[in-house]
């Protein structure tokens, strides 16, 4: 359901693409930089909870807010941007 790449727009640099991957049990966020972090899904919140690894925690973005349409993800909203399901 929110596996897949993702994108924001305008791409400017390997942070604006990603993947939201499974990792055994568990989600992990990973960009085309390098960077990667657990990700917990809060479903009944519709957001993705990131832990102390995402590198903007200390800075509050602490989620990734799921976007859907007609029950299907379309994006995520991450620090005030919003990153489109390829």
């Amino acid at each position: 359901m929110v596996l897949g790449e993702y994108q924001h727009n305008p791409v400017q640099n390997g942070w604006h693409i990603g993947w939201i991957e499974q990792v055994g049990a568990g989600l992990r966020w990973r960009n085309k930089a390098g960077a990667n972090w657990p990700l917990t899904l809060d479903l009944a919140n519709k957001q993705l909870l990131t832990d102390t690894r995402n590198p903007y925690y200390a800075q509050g973005r602490r989620e990734f807010k799921l976007v859907d349409s007609n029950g299907r993800i379309t994006a995520f909203q991450f620090g005030g941007e919003t990153y489109h399901k390829q």
